[in-house]
């Protein structure tokens, strides 16, 4: 890697290295309360303690060790300057621990110093040496002077403090997106939307093989980032581990192109035919995915009109063919937790850490996803006349004030975990008030990584296994499969699980009631192949042969079934295009005379009417309740208006009396058969 210092005069004191990061500590220390009186006392002071530096820079931890305690050795060292700024940005931006930083990264920074001295003593940087060669010798000097296993931390110092070092000053020379690796907190004044639980920092563009792909490839993710437009950070690393791929293929065909104009067809087919060759558990899928990125980055630089972009349009370049499965999404099955398993997790329960119990309870029992249910806050219960809601924002689908409604029993856990955090939340740990802050870093929510190692651990010491007797392997996203395989198999509708699951649209929610919602279709395909009838035009029965297309598009009409059907007190309604057919607006015999009953309707005189207008309470209420949730007001207030109509009618009918709109021919008849006497 270049040296990022070549853009400084080394010549001149004040454009040096060591000057720059001397005025990074002096710039710290005037942050301090109350501010030192030295005006080189970072600089000077070569042992850091807590109450002469930390706690003046308000950097509040818990210790295990009575004291933080740093040490800096070789006060003459030129390079002194950046190790004391390294240190200092790293404990102050709580990237480390205080016990951390007193039992290892202390001693990492010492055994650093002496290579240095003994090494490159006259540098005042890493980064005036390439990183290569800087950590060949590295290794070298550890080897050399430590027989027992080097530790990790310590192997891996000089590659994350140079690469720190290096996106510090682009950051200062204004050359940050020029860098082959982007770390996320350098650009959080881009406001670029990342999701916060997770571990994913940087992006790394090192291996693009060819320099002018390589610079198309940040050019294009910039952009995209910036545009903040269904790009998130994860999206960028999730499309670059593709597109290098890609780019390094066309570079291994034309190693002289700087640019992807004369891309043909042939080029498309020769990476097709390289992805293809990979032994996938899933190829269509797993081919799919790939072209359907590079197409997308494709689209997008002739869409921009980048001077690098190909010259053949795309719709000549990838054709539909090249796309095994259509590019559909696909659920993965496997990741459903069974019931067995489930059974063996809440049976163990109590011996995972109070934290990652409860993320698993809320997922299981709202279907949220690992991030949103990690970036909770304190904030996020809702109540109402007794009834509990969760209320967050959903990232992925951009829902806001998203709503769960949740039992009285996790509302009073999720309370007992508000007051736990929100007695030690600060302006400096936990400021955003995270219902499940991480240990580590003071203003971020726990890690997706972390709750899926402590779960796998969990697995193990608690022999949790499947069925063929291995211990079971965790996916965080299980729990929301799980979610929609208990809704759908307990009679759920399409459209109120695609509601609670915060899906964008009805396609994600219609795989899962393919693929899931197993025990009820196999019932629904016996009913079917049993006998199909349809009505004659005289509204008597016939029956309908339909063999030729029950295994063609018995699918079809499952999923049309799930998403359309409402249960009425006739059959089921198989079109809800508007949520309630125009026709049954209203009962016609309740509506017939002018908008209001048949005169000639009695009610009560058979026995079965208490029945009839119970099951018409319950559907009214049942559409009610979907209007409620779709925010139909019309629909609700009809229904609400038939409720109460039928509530009067059989409370009326239920004590005994009867509703006759005749009442005058009524006592007409009672009086012809007493002999006239009314």
């Amino acid at each position: 890697m270049d040296n990022n210092f070549k853009v400084y005069n080394t010549d001149e004191s004040d454009n040096s290295p060591k000057q720059f990061y001397e005025e990074y500590l002096v710039e710290q220390q005037n942050n301090m309360f109350p501010v030192p009186s030295a005006p080189n006392y970072l600089m000077e002071l070569n042992t850091w303690n807590w109450d002469n530096v930390w706690q003046k820079c308000k950097v509040t931890r818990h210790l295990k060790a009575n004291h933080l305690h740093v040490e800096f050795n070789y006060p003459a060292l030129p390079i002194l300057a950046e190790a004391k700024a390294y240190m200092f940005w790293k404990i102050s931006k709580q990237q480390w621990g205080a016990d951390a930083t007193v039992t290892t990264y202390n001693r990492c920074l010492d055994i650093y110093l002496a290579f240095i001295a003994k090494t490159y003593p006259n540098i005042e940087s890493c980064t005036e040496i390439p990183l290569q060669t800087m950590e060949l010798k590295w290794h070298t000097y550890l080897e050399y002077h430590y027989d027992d296993v080097v530790p990790q931390q310590l192997k891996s110092f000089i590659k994350i403090m140079y690469q720190t070092m290096d996106t510090w000053i682009a950051k200062k020379t204004g050359t940050i997106w020029e860098k082959d690796i982007w770390v996320y907190e350098w650009l959080e004044e881009y406001n670029l939307h990342r999701t916060k639980s997770s571990n994913s920092h940087q992006i790394n563009f090192s291996k693009v093989e060819s320099p002018a792909l390589k610079k198309l490839l940040k050019k294009y993710t910039k952009q995209r980032l910036l545009s903040r437009t269904n790009y998130t950070w994860g999206s960028a690393q999730s499309y670059n581990s593709v597109l290098i791929v890609f780019l390094n293929s066309i570079y291994r065909r034309h190693s002289d192109w700087t640019d992807l104009n004369n891309l043909t067809r042939e080029d498309i087919l020769a990476y097709h035919n390289e992805i293809s060759a990979y032994n996938a558990k899933d190829k269509a899928s797993y081919v799919s995915y790939r072209i359907l990125i590079v197409r997308s980055f494709l689209e997008y630089i002739q869409l921009m009109d980048f001077e690098e972009q190909p010259h053949t349009p795309i719709l000549r370049l990838i054709l539909s063919q090249d796309i095994p499965n259509g590019g559909r999404n696909k659920v993965k099955v496997e990741r459903y937790i069974p019931e067995n398993i489930l059974s063996q997790i809440y049976a163990n329960i109590s011996c995972l850490q109070e934290d990652v119990r409860l993320v698993i309870i809320i997922m299981h029992n709202t279907g949220l996803r690992i991030s949103d249910t990690l970036e909770l806050t304190t904030d996020c219960l809702d109540e109402k006349s007794g009834q509990y809601w969760i209320q967050t924002d959903i990232m992925k689908t951009k829902l806001k004030n998203h709503r769960m409604p949740i039992t009285t029993e996790l509302a009073e856990l999720i309370k007992e975990r508000c007051e736990i955090v929100n007695r030690y939340a600060n302006e400096y740990r936990n400021p955003n008030h995270y219902l499940f802050p991480s240990s580590v870093k003071a203003t971020e929510p726990m890690s997706q990584d972390n709750v899926l190692r402590i779960l796998n651990i969990f697995a193990e010491e608690c022999n949790i296994t499947d069925t063929d007797g291995k211990i079971y392997r965790f996916h965080n996203h299980a729990f929301r499969h799980t979610f929609a395989v208990s809704c759908l198999n307990n009679g759920m509708d399409i459209l109120t699980l695609q509601e609670l699951l915060g899906h964008a649209s009805g396609d994600m929610t219609l795989y899962y009631a393919k693929l899931f919602d197993s025990t009820k279709r196999e019932m629904f395909e016996k009913v079917v192949e049993s006998g199909v009838f349809s009505f004659n035009t005289d509204a008597s029965l016939k029956m309908a042969d339909v063999s030729s297309i029950i295994k063609t598009d018995l699918d079809d009409f499952w999923l049309a079934f799930k998403m359309n059907a409402i249960d009425t007190p006739y059959g089921v309604c198989m079109q809800r295009s508007e949520g309630k057919c125009k026709f049954a607006k209203q009962p016609p015999c309740l509506t017939c005379n002018g908008g209001k009953p048949c005169k000639n309707l009695c009610i009560g005189i058979n026995t079965t009417d208490s029945e009839k207008y119970k099951v018409l309470m319950r559907s009214a209420s049942s559409m009610m309740a979907i209007g409620e949730k779709n925010g139909n007001e019309a629909m609700t207030t009809e229904n609400k208006e038939l409720f109460n109509l039928y509530q009067e009618i059989y409370n009326t009918i239920s004590s005994g009396s009867i509703i006759y709109g005749r009442a005058d021919r009524l006592k007409s008849e009672i009086k012809k058969t007493k002999g006239g006497i009314a």
